[in-house]
């Protein structure tokens, strides 16, 4: 690279840098202006370098037109099929990101893998938009694909901490997906780093530990924790889980309210996440507080295609006792992902409560066969052996799911009725114990005390 300044007459100067092989770039300007003109041959210079690296330097500048411009060019400027398949990636990320036109982005995701297949950063992408869309089982399977990735196969520069960041981001969707909340947590919370604290506690209320995930949202907040929209998630399931629904309520109002303000998003991407993530929760949110109308207008702006969404239809029948409906909703969602144990849990616990045990415990059967880590189609398969007098056989289910939730009330509940069931008073106090020491809901508050003092 090779450069010079000269004055331009009328107290002007003109700035040229040329890069070898390239045209030579000339600014000019006021002599006053001269830092800004080096900014600005910095910046080309730049973009002629690394025009991919560029686009993520103008994004985070806040400059979104110029990083949506650069994105569109970048393809063009790079010449190994490697190299342009990131960029057709990142282009198609940016499209996401900034116009929320997801039709679009994914013919430019189609044109990344055409390019080169092997490159992580267009199937990452994929699991990213069925996230947004609520596409549950494309999310797994591209998820699922990218284990089998390279690092040697990426280009140099994401061979390291970029390939890092995918092979993350891709174990987090397959644990989460499949229910293993352990496992999830196992990725991020190791040294509760934190930038991580609101997410280690969304994954400690999802594994039924809401006393666990309040303490960590505690330190979350202290630690200047800014996810705004993480730390009102988790405080939804911690809320959830101990049955304070209306503090649920306004929990998903809160993240309703941040997702619809996502910084450098569209509004577009915007109302979209937050009609597939925070409307099921809202939706089912008001249902257990009792206002069925206001959940069934909240789920209704919902979109079809959305996994989460059909399954808060059926969770907000099953509250109601509409058995058919709710079934109807659980089996749509359970026909299309074949993989995900949640339709089939949900369904189980409908089935339960509906008095249908058998039923109860086939669909707590395939759940487990789809999420062999996830806690909750144990704990209901035990409680529906025990309603078919098998506390013998409920022993076992409540023990397994003890290995993925060992901090949920309920289970250690559950687990001392079976044991009493079948005698062991001795067991049955320890489990009390155990319950008497963790979250439990007000009805299970009342139950524990009817049991244990009975």
């Amino acid at each position: 690279m090779s450069g010079s300044l000269r004055l331009a007459g009328g107290n002007r100067i003109a700035l040229t840098v040329a890069l070898d092989g390239a045209p030579a770039i000339v600014l000019e300007g006021p002599l006053a202006d001269l830092d800004k003109l080096e900014q600005q041959a910095a910046e080309r210079v730049f973009a002629a370098v690394d025009p991919i690296n560029d686009v993520l330097y103008l994004e985070v500048s806040g400059r979104t037109d110029d990083a949506m411009a650069q994105a569109a060019r970048a393809p063009q400027q790079v010449a190994a099929p490697i190299y342009r398949a990131v960029a057709y990636s990142l282009w198609a990320f940016e499209t996401r990101r900034l116009t929320g036109n997801l039709a679009l982005a994914r013919q430019r995701i189609a044109l990344a893998i055409a390019t080169d297949p092997k490159v992580a950063p267009a199937h990452i992408e994929i699991v990213r938009e069925a996230s947004v869309l609520g596409h549950d089982e494309e999310e797994l399977q591209a998820a699922r694909s990218l284990a089998h990735f390279r690092r040697q196969d990426q280009p140099l520069s994401m061979r390291g901490r970029g390939f890092d960041e995918i092979e993350y981001e891709a174990g987090s969707a397959r644990d989460t997906e499949t229910g293993d909340f352990q496992a999830a947590a196992g990725l991020v919370c190791g040294d509760l780093h934190p930038a991580a604290m609101a997410l280690c506690a969304l994954y400690a209320a999802r594994s039924r530990d809401a006393a666990r995930g309040r303490v960590l949202l505690v330190r979350a907040q202290a630690g200047g924790e800014s996810d705004e929209a993480a730390i009102a998630l988790a405080r939804y399931y911690v809320d959830a889980d101990i049955g304070a629904w209306l503090a649920a309520v306004a929990d998903a109002r809160q993240y309703l309210s941040v997702e619809k303000t996502q910084p450098r998003q569209s509004a577009k991407l915007s109302d979209l996440e937050a009609r597939t993530r925070t409307l099921p929760l809202l939706a089912v949110a008001t249902a257990e507080t009792g206002d069925m109308a206001g959940a069934k207008a909240l789920i209704a702006k919902a979109p079809p295609d959305c996994d989460a969404c059909v399954r808060a239809r059926g969770r907000i029948a099953a509250i109601a006792h509409d058995w058919t409906a709710a079934a109807h909703w659980f089996a749509v969602v359970s026909a299309r992902s074949p993989d995900i144990p949640f339709a089939d849990s949900d369904w189980g616990q409908m089935l339960l409560r509906k008095g249908d045990f058998d039923g109860a415990i086939a669909k707590f059967a395939s759940a487990n066969r789809k999420g062999a880590h996830f806690a909750d189609p144990l704990e209901y398969w035990g409680e529906a052996l025990i309603a078919k007098n098998r506390s013998d056989l409920a022993l076992a289910k409540f023990a397994e799911a003890n290995k993925y939730a060992p901090n949920w009330g309920r289970l250690h509940l559950k687990w001392g009725e079976a044991l009493l069931w079948i005698g062991d008073k001795a067991g049955a106090a320890k489990q009390f114990a155990v319950a008497a020491h963790l979250d439990l809901t007000p009805s299970e508050k009342s139950e524990l005390a009817r049991v244990s003092h009975g």
